[in-house]
Parts: C-alpha cells; sequence; structure tokens
C-alpha cells in the first residue's frame, strides 16, 4: 500500500476524463478505513469538460539530483564557463540549489543543461582553435 502525504486533496470525480491518471483521483480510491477525515474537492465545481487545475499526474518522471559530479568530472576551463552559463540560465539561486541537491532537476532542465553544456564545449573548442590560428609561428613574449 502506498502511503500518501498527510493533508493530500483528494478527488472523488469519477466523472473527469483524466481521473484514471490523476494522483487526486487515485488517492481518494486507495483510501484505507483508518482515515479517519480527508481533504476533498467539491465535484460540482467540474463539469468533466474542461481541463482541471488540479490535475497531477501518475506518471512517473525521472529527476537528477544534484550536479557536483559533472562539474567536477569537467576540466576546470570548460566547468567554470558552464557554471556561468547554468547561473545565467536558471538564475544563481535555482542553480546552486542543483548544485546542491536541494531541488530536482526535471527533464526539460536536463535538457535545457544538456544543450548549455554542448554551447559551451564548442564554443571553447571554437576559441581554442581561433587562439591557436592566431598564435601559431608568431612570437611570444613573456611579461
Amino acid at each position: 500500500m502506498i502511503t500518501q502525504p498527510e493533508r493530500y486533496l483528494m478527488c472523488q470525480n469519477t466523472a473527469c476524463s483524466q481521473a484514471k491518471n490523476c494522483l487526486h483521483q487515485i488517492a481518494y480510491e486507495n483510501l484505507d478505513q483508518y482515515t479517519e477525515y480527508v481533504e476533498v474537492l467539491n465535484p460540482k465545481l467540474f463539469s468533466g469538460t474542461e481541463k482541471c487545475k488540479y490535475f497531477k499526474s501518475s506518471v512517473k518522471v525521472k529527476v537528477a539530483w544534484g550536479i557536483k559530479n559533472l562539474l567536477t568530472s569537467l576540466p576546470y576551463s570548460i566547468a567554470k564557463e558552464m557554471r556561468k552559463m547554468l547561473i545565467s540560465h536558471f538564475t544563481k539561486a535555482k542553480y546552486y540549489r542543483f548544485y546542491r541537491g536541494e531541488l530536482p532537476i526535471y527533464p526539460a532542465d536536463q535538457k535545457s543543461s544538456k544543450m548549455l553544456s554542448k554551447n559551451t564545449i564548442s564554443l571553447l573548442n571554437q576559441n581554442t582553435t581561433d587562439f591557436q590560428k592566431n598564435t601559431i609561428g608568431k612570437k611570444v613574449s613573456s611579461v
């Protein structure tokens, strides 16, 4: 038996088109005899034709937790640039919550991170190539 969070909002509207895949409906169906009181959505609010704003899908989603190991396994120059790009994309607060594993990284965020990492690596490769083109055969003086 799956345990539910305390005071989880339930739905008894079986006429809803999304009822079989909604966590609120599934929670209501799985009530046991020992639960004394529950919080239930008013079924008169919904006709079953409009999209329900309380719908929570029962489909499992794979999330990642933390990016600390990802960045430490990269060369410093790449990790430094990737960190900058992730902060500019997600904001500093969200980046650090991802970094420390306080916030799950959902598939959409994972996709953004992969795209940013590819852009970072290609940008660094381009800069390295440009640097090599500009310095090959030239005398470099040290200060």
